[in-house]
């Protein structure tokens, strides 16, 4: 089921930048609610497995293994990018589409429009992408060292993607 939520609201959110490419600079707007909802359910996601693994007792059986925690790690990685990976992609495409079709069919005789568009878009991107991988780090961590790994879905939500939008909320408006 997280699939087809995360695709749900990677193909709606690419529909609504792309429908609301004559916004302009203010694209990355219509798609921060859909980012957003992405990282919720990736911060979940990534505290799954040890969550579930602490709380049945495999952990233990899996360090009993001649596996590494590193290994456990890479492949905990590899299910968060199988599950989320294509469908940020093509949320990340639908953005770029848009901002290029704003970009092609000027609004403005204002060209400083256009660039400050661009710059809004490639900020979010990179911003979406360094926040996946701060949240899956911090929500393993959470599920591994918190004595209530129940709190670290919640935890993470709040940590990784509530405080930081708070605390940079305002700074963020008054530069965009």
């Amino acid at each position: 089921r997280m699939r087809g939520i995360v695709w749900a609201l990677a193909m709606a959110g690419s529909v609504g930048v792309i429908i609301g490419y004559r916004a302009g600079p203010v694209l990355y707007y219509i798609a921060s609610p859909f980012y957003f909802l992405i990282k919720a359910l990736f911060a979940i996601q990534s505290c799954r497995f040890f969550f579930e693994s602490r709380r049945t007792g495999a952990l233990e059986l899996l360090c009993c293994t001649p596996l590494t925690m590193q290994t456990l790690v890479r492949g905990q990685w590899l299910a968060l990018r199988r599950i989320f990976f294509w469908p940020v992609f093509v949320l990340i495409v639908g953005e770029i589409i848009a901002q290029a079709f704003g970009s092609a069919i000027p609004q403005t005789p204002n060209a400083s429009m256009d660039l400050l568009g661009i710059f809004g878009v490639g900020r979010q991107i990179i911003n979406s992408i360094a926040d996946f991988f701060a949240i899956g780090w911090m929500g393993m961590w959470l599920a591994l060292s918190l004595k209530k790994p129940s709190f670290a879905p919640g935890l993470t939500v709040l940590y990784g993607l509530i405080l930081p939008a708070i605390a940079f909320c305002v700074p963020t408006l008054a530069i965009d």
